[in-house]
């Protein structure tokens, strides 16, 4: 494949992909973009030509066509290029070579614990930082050089290559090298300007800012100088421009070695140090300690994946090579991306692995999972458990009764029936002569659990309390005697659960809800309460977690799926609706209430 096909498709897929931004946000703004599409289609080399047909029949009457078709046609394109953008060279085709350079020598302890010191030494101490900017960098949660590391860019700017103003579409970010042919004072409907207007031979730009110091500016802007002008390129007139664009003199070597002809990251602002300033800070930070972060995953795996180690991956982060593809970069699907997310996920399963083996040595409880409760229970309720039902309550017995604690988490959609398998497991504990305590992540939830538990506790003559920090302290002081002295066998609550003023009798099952809500730590601190007895723990989630990621996630918990509904439950239908179709999603709702149906609004933020 020609660089020249490849150079041609990179420039028209980040045309596109700047249209289908954020929602398309761009494109609901653009103009002309058809003719921007039909240049980008002029341009296209020979080799294109057997995709040239298909891209220019999209294109046709673009501009005429409504917003979903525009998205749709925007989506194929993009789809259509991306073969030729795919076949770039992958960085982990060295690996599979005998490239050596690409690995670290094998460290020991004591090496390993310099390097941690380096890496986790105040930023204060690095070239450029200082007392007064390592406080800005605090305020971002940025302490130690290994936190600035890890502090990688939102974004990235290609600045590889100069762009001809001839070639300039609206909306692009792009690179301009011009000739200044004037410069001054312009006055506008409502306050003053100074105007720039640029050329390089192919057309003229008009460069604008609002905020200028005029002797400064007219210093900079002198006929005939020569300067790199960045920026987004913007209609003003009947002309492109840029407004308040980053301006480079030509001859101001330092900048454009840092600046122009490479990929330049981009990092979240931190108030009171500028852009340039964090990018020189960051360069000295990469050079002198990525070195340090072997992440000690095994050759032959980083081979076996195609991945790279993570001080590599690291610096590529931060600053690209030149011939990196930016837009797998940009979109986060990078061999360096993936790199790291791997090295996250292989120590946080290895932790999980190491912790469950510690949890399989403690000593549990061995339940009678014989009882009478949970006969007569059954008995008692007006429906049958289903199969899947059936098979987790026998899950859980085998669990139960083993000495080994049981750690199990069961999965299932709203309404497949989990509280009912959870009030088995808690009668099984009961009439063993132990507590239970349930714990969910909000007031609201735990109420709903109370209520809902209360029910099959009535039946059976379970004991059973809600503990909130919204009930009264009189109410709290019964709950925390009933606990203390075991007549409260069943308690819900929320994080009220960990005040040190809660003490259990004889607590044998933690039951937790919602357990994306909750932390090893948090599960860890409850199951403390009971002392020197290892409780069981069974996690309940409605979250739609596929098995293998569920045993990624919660790599410590046995895992449980209720897969089937109870006879005659209607099927829970979810849709989603986009910004831009609220109005179609209320009156959805509307109509839902006007059948005399109710509604509620979940908001993403529990405060």
């Amino acid at each position: 494949m020609s660089a020249e096909l490849e150079k041609w498709a990179e420039d028209f897929f980040k045309f596109l992909e700047f249209q289908a931004k954020r929602d398309f946000t761009a494109l609901k703004r653009s103009k002309g973009v058809e003719r921007a599409i039909s240049a980008k289609l002029n341009q296209a080399p020979q080799q294109a030509e057997h995709i040239k047909a298909v891209l220019e029949e999209l294109g046709k009457n673009f501009d005429s066509l409504d917003f979903e078709e525009k998205k749709k046609r925007i989506l194929k394109m993009m789809e259509i290029l991306r073969p030729i953008l795919t076949k770039k060279s992958d960085p982990a085709e060295s690996l599979s070579q005998e490239t050596p350079s690409f690995f670290r020598k094998r460290y020991t302890y004591e090496d390993y614990i310099e390097m941690k010191k380096r890496l986790r030494q105040s930023v204060q101490y690095l070239k450029g930082v200082g007392p007064k900017i390592a406080k800005y960098f605090e305020r971002k949660g940025i302490r130690t050089v290994e936190d600035l590391l890890f502090f990688l860019p939102r974004d990235y700017e290609d600045r590889r290559r100069v762009i001809p103003i001839g070639e300039l579409f609206e909306g692009q970010r792009a690179v301009v090298l011009g000739e200044i042919l004037k410069s001054g004072i312009k006055y506008g409907a409502s306050k003053k300007m100074f105007e720039v207007y640029l050329t390089d031979g192919t057309g003229f730009l008009t460069l604008r800012w609002f905020h200028f110091k005029e002797p400064v500016w007219r210093s900079l802007f002198k006929e005939g100088k020569r300067v790199y002008v960045i920026g987004e390129v913007m209609r003003i007139g009947r002309s492109l421009g840029m407004v308040h664009p980053k301006v480079i003199s030509e001859d101001d070597e330092e900048a454009l070695q840092v600046e122009i002809g490479t990929i330049v990251p981009v990092y979240s602002s931190i108030e009171g140090i500028k852009e340039k300033q964090l990018r020189k800070i960051m360069r000295y930070a990469v050079e002198k300690y990525a070195e340090d972060l072997d992440n000690f995953i095994p050759e032959e795996i980083l081979r076996r994946k195609r991945l790279l180690p993570l001080n590599i991956a690291i610096k590529r982060l931060h600053f690209p090579e030149l011939e990196d593809d930016i837009i797998a970069i940009r979109s986060g699907k990078s061999i360096y991306h993936k790199s790291i997310a791997f090295d996250e996920f292989f120590f946080l399963e290895l932790a999980l692995a190491l912790r469950k083996s510690n949890i399989k040595k403690e000593t549990g409880i061995a339940f009678n999972t014989n009882c009478k409760m949970v006969e007569e229970f059954l008995k008692k309720l007006p429906f049958e458990l289903t199969n899947a039902q059936k098979r987790v309550v026998e899950e859980i017995k085998r669990d139960m009764a083993s000495s080994l604690p049981m750690n199990r988490l069961i999965q299932g959609d709203v309404g497949c029936g989990k509280t009912v398998v959870a009030f088995i497991a808690s009668l099984i504990a009961i009439e063993n002569g132990y507590q239970v305590a349930l714990m969910a992540p909000t007031e609201i939830l735990a109420e709903q659990h109370y209520h809902n538990f209360r029910q099959y506790a009535q039946l059976m003559g379970v004991h059973t309390a809600l503990l909130t920090g919204g009930i009264s302290p009189a109410r709290k002081r019964e709950i925390y005697h009933g606990l203390s002295t075991g007549f409260i066998q069943f308690v819900i609550g929320t994080h009220a659960l960990f005040q040190e003023k809660v003490r259990f009798k004889k607590l044998g099952l933690v039951i937790i809800d919602e357990q994306h809500r909750f932390g090893v730590l948090q599960r860890a601190a409850l199951r403390e309460k009971a002392g020197d007895i290892v409780p069981d723990t069974l996690v309940m989630t409605a979250t739609p977690i596929p098995r293998t990621l569920a045993l990624t996630i919660y790599g410590d918990l046995d895992v449980s799926i209720i897969n089937e509904m109870p006879k005659g439950r209607k099927p829970i239908i979810t849709r989603l609706y986009l910004e831009y179709k609220k109005r179609e999603a209320y009156e959805q709702v509307r109509k839902e209430l006007e059948k005399g149906h109710q509604a509620y609004v979940i908001l993403p933020l529990v405060e």
